[in-house]
């Protein structure tokens, strides 16, 4: 752990702004109070002062890497007393050797009888300078716990992420394998392009890594899942998505277009007996992009049965996984229309550069 006086050049600052006006308050003292002549004065708060702030810089390894599992209030005063006495030792044996030099008696006399109030200066600094250490050792340990705590909720959350987006319809892949047994017999042509869009399509569900994907990568998916439906309910379904071509790049989060058209299927084509249309609208927005998907219902059909509530359960926990809210998404039913909503804040640092679907 790197010493706290020296993580820049602002502590370092710091360090030399308060040492400069300890030695200057101490200066003053003596020239003003104990009447030393200039010269001594000054020696006298440069050695003694900048000899101190030297002792005192390892007193921080100490602190920082100490630990003590059993009587730790015990051992933390003994090891401080311990650490004290030394420092305050060498501390004044060293001031002293070098000071003697100067030969003037009286000032002789004045070290040997400021030893005592040297020892109380001694541990009042080296007592201010543990409790600063301490604090700064107790936020860096905050800080790391902090950091290591939201490097954590980070990696649980892509946990999570990745989770719901791997919770594709069961359902869905074994009608498609149905239909292409169907078409093998009937039209092999067929089946070889709807096994290549079936293969393109879960590719995408499984194999997508990343969060964020561009619009056209995430509707060119879902034109690929409608495509492969179309074939099992024929001439009943018909789909149209639009949007604008410089919309293309805008970055929105992976598969969460998919739960949106599964629940426009299941309850639109599903209970209909008619043809059903299921169109898909981007718009830009002020600050985001709106995704409507709109389905006709019959609403004559038999109701369903009541699902599970997974599908839009799935986007609304990603979203607020994703943005820390879970009201970007909106439902609203009318009498022949079911109508969902994404407001997804805006993000775009994808070149559209693919084509539209």
């Amino acid at each position: 752990m790197r010493h706290p006086f020296f993580n820049s050049i602002f502590s370092v600052s710091i360090y030399s702004g308060v040492l400069a006006l300890v030695i200057g308050g101490h200066f003053l003292i003596l020239e003003s109070f104990y009447r030393l002549p200039w010269i001594l004065a000054l020696a006298d708060s440069l050695v003694f002062n900048i000899l101190l702030a030297m002792l005192l810089l390892p007193v921080w390894y100490a602190i920082a890497y100490y630990h003590s599992d059993k009587n730790i209030v015990l051992n933390t005063i003994l090891n401080h007393s311990t650490i004290l006495v030394v420092v305050l030792l060498v501390w004044m044996h060293l001031g002293n050797w070098i000071l003697l030099g100067f030969n003037y008696r009286p000032y002789h006399l004045f070290l040997l009888k400021a030893l005592p109030l040297r020892f109380v200066s001694g541990t009042l600094f080296y007592l201010m300078v543990a409790l600063v250490y301490y604090l700064l050792r107790n936020y860096e340990n905050a800080r790391k716990q902090e950091q290591t705590r939201n490097e954590l909720e980070q990696k649980i959350r892509e946990a999570q992420i990745e989770m719901l987006k791997s919770q594709i319809n069961p359902h869905f892949l074994f009608n498609s394998l149905n239909s292409i047994n169907y078409l093998t017999l009937q039209d092999p042509g067929a089946a070889r392009a709807m096994i290549v869009k079936l293969s393109d399509y879960l590719r995408y569900s499984i194999a997508h890594s990343e969060q964020w994907v561009s619009l056209q990568e995430e509707l060119n998916n879902v034109s690929r899942y409608l495509e492969i439906e179309q074939v099992r309910f024929g001439d009943k379904l018909a789909f149209r998505l639009e949007y604008e071509k410089e919309l293309a790049g805008y970055e929105i989060p992976c598969m969460i277009l998919q739960p949106l058209v599964e629940n426009a299927l299941k309850h639109g084509v599903y209970q209909s007996l008619g043809q059903v249309h299921i169109y898909l609208n981007v718009i830009k927005e002020p600050g985001h992009l709106t995704i409507r998907i709109m389905n006709d219902i019959d609403p004559e059909a038999p109701k369903s049965t009541p699902g599970t509530g997974l599908g839009l359960a799935n986007i609304r926990e990603r979203l607020r996984l994703l943005y820390d809210s879970n009201q970007y998404l909106k439902t609203i039913r009318e009498e022949n229309k079911f109508i969902a909503e994404l407001h997804l804040p805006e993000r775009h640092s994808l070149s559209p550069s693919t084509k539209k679907a």
